[in-house]
């Protein structure tokens, strides 16, 4: 598994791969703003604006791939916005295609996101996830901090509601020196000279 940094154009090379694995990662439950209605031209058309969003250099995209190339997963951070929230930002639309789940993708992802959002010298991260799935779990492993939930918050696929769960993780904490252990991610990651072998940190 690579995983691999975007910018506009390397971003429409794949965006067959990405339309197609965010209809079948929807199709298959997952709560991601999508209905189970949504078609490859609905994908597509949400690729594209992301595409596009990546104009502001507050957007920050990565992907993962297999050994043969094919995208495999993807996950984004979003600075905020406004002067008094510049080092915040939201990771978003974190999805793993449904053929690659429990091989450590979606960790991989994470864990290249965070190195990315150290090195933008952002100091918080934020993200929701849906209560009661497998990614809680993930992030709570990857030291985010459980906030708290929000009873029907968003809906799933099939129109059925359900609560969220908002978690947080304090980038310089996670980069104090006292507080690392050490982790092997099984992971190519490009364009950094991070390999498989090289040990990761992260907080206890």
């Amino acid at each position: 598994m690579v995983i691999e940094i975007l910018d506009q154009d390397k971003a429409r090379t794949y965006l067959d791969d990405l339309s197609e694995m965010l209809v079948l990662v929807v199709k298959a439950g997952a709560s991601i703003g999508f209905l189970e209605t949504i078609t490859e031209d609905d994908a597509r058309h949400f690729w594209e604006e992301t595409i596009t969003s990546l104009d502001s250099e507050r957007r920050v995209w990565l992907i993962a791939k297999d050994d043969a190339g094919k995208v495999i997963g993807t996950a984004q951070f979003e600075v905020g916005a406004r002067d008094n929230g510049k080092h915040r930002a939201e990771v978003q639309k974190v999805m793993v295609h449904p053929q690659a789940r429990r091989q450590g993708v979606a960790r991989g992802l994470m864990v290249r996101l965070e190195q990315l959002a150290h090195e933008h010298n952002l100091k918080t991260l934020v993200l929701d996830t849906t209560l009661g799935e497998a990614a809680e779990t993930m992030y709570s492993k990857l030291g985010y901090i459980r906030v708290g939930e929000i009873p029907d918050f968003a809906v799933y696929p099939d129109g059925r509601l359900h609560p969220t769960v908002i978690f947080y993780k304090l980038i310089d904490n996670f980069l104090q020196a006292d507080r690392f252990s050490t982790v092997a991610i099984p992971v190519s990651l490009e364009p950094s000279t991070l390999t498989a072998t090289q040990p990761l940190v992260r907080a206890r």
